[in-house]
């Protein structure tokens, strides 16, 4: 269970690393919010964390899907936690180039 709440923080803080990072301009706008950002936002952020929980589960579940991902792109989600602070971070990007092509 320690692992498992382990990868799920480490993708949240990879999903919230890319998230701070790109939306600087907003951030330093003093006329912009936390809630204008959530109401902007929400729907991304619930993909992006059902996205994280369903991977954290399924790897969890059945490890041998790790060593499949492991051998295909080469992110070892088995031994290293920190492969989830990457597949945060690309949840995050991949969320936001789908909105930004559809805007």
């Amino acid at each position: 269970m320690q692992g498992l709440l382990l990868n799920f923080g480490m993708g949240l803080l990879g999903l919230l690393t890319f998230v701070i990072f790109t939306s600087f301009d907003k951030i330093k706008d003093k006329n912009y919010g936390l809630n204008d950002h959530f109401n902007e936002n929400y729907k991304r952020w619930a993909w992006a964390l059902s996205m994280l929980i369903l991977i954290v589960l399924t790897i969890h579940i059945e490890p041998a899907i790790a060593e499949t991902i492991n051998s295909v792109i080469g992110l070892d989600l088995i031994t290293k936690a920190g492969s989830y602070w990457l597949t945060g971070v690309v949840l995050a990007k991949f969320v936001k180039n789908t909105v930004d092509k559809v805007e």
